[in-house]
């Protein structure tokens, strides 16, 4: 009896013994799956915040470079008016310097005549004539009424009846640089 009772405690010891080792085996397992799993969940927390900051700079990094872009962008335009203006107007002053010197010529005087001659004014007509005052001696014109008006660069104002002839080198230079900024595509 006492053999069996060493086998049965023996027994007892060894069934004790497996379900200690299963017990810890299971419990070795259950915690290394939780271990897993919450390294698991970290890993995709952390590669989520990572992601999420890196796409948080790109973000501000393309703003950036999108403002960079935009103001050199402004500031290439800005400077490029300027010199279109610049050209302008150094056309234009070139051009009423010509106009000055024109109007200091013998050509003017014809220039004018020719202009009042194509109208063909009819004696019975009221007509006047609007010219600045330097121009005053170069204009002789029967039954016309003369007034003087402010024009830089000189010609006439003819006012017959209803209707008005404007022969001004002003409104001439004005349709030219017109005429100029269009053909030369400066704004485009």
């Amino acid at each position: 009896m006492a053999g069996e009772k060493a086998k049965v405690s023996k027994e007892i010891v060894n069934i004790i013994d497996e379900e200690a080792r299963n017990y810890t085996e299971m419990s070795q397992r259950a915690q290394k799956e939780k271990v897993d799993s919450e390294l698991s969940a970290y890993k995709i927390q952390v590669e989520y915040s990572i992601k999420s900051r890196i796409r948080s700079i790109k973000d501000r990094e393309e703003k950036k470079r999108s403002r960079v872009e935009s103001e050199l962008r402004f500031s290439v335009q800005k400077r490029l008016r300027m010199r279109r203006q610049e050209l302008l107007d150094s056309f234009g002053n070139e051009i009423k310097e010509k106009v000055v010197h024109f109007r200091k010529s013998e050509d003017y005087k014809n220039y004018l005549d020719q202009c009042l001659d194509g109208l063909n004014l009819d004696p019975t007509l009221p007509v006047v004539i609007s010219i600045c005052r330097e121009d005053q001696l170069l204009f002789d014109v029967k039954n016309a009424t003369i007034e003087f008006i402010e024009l830089e660069l000189g010609g006439f104002l003819c006012e017959v009846g209803n209707v008005v002839y404007d022969y001004t080198l002003d409104s001439r230079f004005n349709d030219a640089m017109k005429y100029f900024v269009q053909e030369s595509q400066l704004w485009i």
